[in-house]
Formats: structure tokens, C-alpha cells, sequence
């Protein structure tokens, strides 16, 4: 990308058990037609690791794309995270509890904004059998939840959802809006009543980025925050 184009770190989703940034590329390739500079990490996974390492690989991805920043000499330039389903509550935890910035010498007001798709941000991980054994140790599961860990004001959010997601229900993105902004954060929520869990993300790939406007609203929200001071 341009020396000053914004950066976006996308964490991709798979219930903290399963991806890698390879079957990401068409993200990267979308945002970056639309003239940003794209960062897919790839962060350990459960039976690997258990939760908090894949948010603490995340805070470290952060970390190294303000160093490689600051190696072209543009240490403006406005950075953005953003992910789908885990990927998504994964940045919202970084956005929000500002511990995981914190040991790599950075904090979330850093970030221009946060983008979420269909992140399961007030979900509890010890209720269901699928996603007990990735948090087993917690002794208060709200640590783990974004919704929970709401201090005060983080950076902006953009929250994108399908009311038709039957694996992480758009009640979670209602709910953590409602949380955000009670707490005086700057929060866009959009719900798109045609959309499901997957094909929310497939919405972003440029053959099927008609399905819905999915990269409109993340180019909107980019264009809208990059002017912030983040350095």
C-alpha cells in the first residue's frame, strides 16, 4: 500500500481452534483494492494454547506493525484492527481491556477504530461444550468476555452482524453496542437482515462483494477515522 495508507490487522475467525491467514488472502486482496494496507496474523490455537495466548499473539501482531511503521519513517499512519466471529472478539479485547496493549508498551486509544463481523462479544465460552475446554482455567469468565471488560472509552467501533447468523447470534453485536455507548464510546452498528454468519465475510471477497454492503460500510468507517492522532 501507499506509505500513508491506512493500516488494517485482520484476525480471522475458526472458534479459536482452527484457521490461518492463507485462507484469508481474499480479505487482504478486497481491502486492499480499496487502498489500504492489510496485515492477516496468523495466532495460536486451542489444543496449542488456551485462552488468553491467541489475544496476547494478537497484541503482539499490533505491536510489530507500529515497529514496521516506524521503520518507513510515517509514524501517523492511522491503524485499525478488525476480525470475524473469534477473530472479531479477539479484537474487541484489545480494544477494551487495555492489559493485552499494555505489555507491549502500546493502549488501545493507539487504534483508529474497530472493526467487528459477527463476534460473539457477550457470549459465555465455559456455557457450551464446544468452547469450554479453549477457556478451561478461567476463574472469572467475564475476563474473557468483551462486553464485560468495558472500562471506559476505547477506540471507535464499527459492528457488523447478520440477522440470520445462527452460530454467534446478532444479539451479541446489539448488546456490546448498547455497552459501548453507555459507557460514552463512539459505536456504528449495522445488521444486515440478508446475511448469515459466513456469508457476511464472504460479502467482503470482491466476486461476491454485491451480497451485501458489507465493504462500503468498512471503507465508510476507515475514511470517517483515519484522521485520528495515534502515534
Amino acid at each position: 500500500g501507499r506509505q500513508d495508507a491506512p493500516v488494517v490487522v485482520f484476525f480471522y475467525g475458526g472458534s479459536w481452534k482452527s484457521g490461518n491467514r492463507g485462507k484469508y488472502r481474499f480479505v487482504g486482496d478486497a481491502l486492499t483494492n480499496l487502498g489500504y494496507t492489510v496485515v492477516i496474523p496468523d495466532y495460536r490455537l486451542y489444543p496449542q494454547v488456551r485462552f488468553p495466548a491467541f489475544v496476547e499473539d494478537a497484541a503482539l501482531a499490533v505491536r510489530w506493525v507500529y515497529d514496521n511503521i516506524a521503520k518507513t519513517g510515517n509514524s501517523t499512519r492511522p491503524v485499525f484492527i478488525a476480525g470475524h466471529s473469534a477473530g472479531a472478539h479477539i479484537a474487541a479485547l484489545l480494544a477494551v481491556d487495555a492489559s493485552y496493549f499494555e505489555s507491549q508498551s502500546l493502549v488501545p486509544q493507539n487504534l483508529c477504530g474497530v472493526i467487528g463481523l459477527a463476534g460473539p462479544y457477550t457470549f459465555d465460552p465455559l456455557r457450551y461444550p464446544s468452547t469450554r475446554k479453549v477457556f478451561e482455567g478461567l476463574n472469572d469468565r467475564d475476563y474473557a468476555r468483551p462486553s464485560a471488560r468495558i472500562t471506559g472509552v476505547s477506540p471507535p467501533f464499527l459492528l457488523l452482524h447478520g440477522a440470520h447468523d445462527r452460530t454467534v447470534n446478532a444479539a451479541n453485536t446489539l448488546d456490546f453496542a448498547r455497552k459501548l455507548e453507555e459507557k460514552g464510546n463512539t459505536v456504528k452498528k449495522v445488521l444486515f437482515p440478508e446475511l448469515g454468519h459466513y456469508r457476511i465475510i464472504l460479502a467482503v471477497a470482491r466476486p461476491f462483494d454485491d451480497i451485501a454492503p458489507v465493504n462500503n460500510e468498512i471503507s465508510d468507517f476507515i475514511e470517517q477515522h483515519r484522521g485520528c492522532r495515534n502515534s
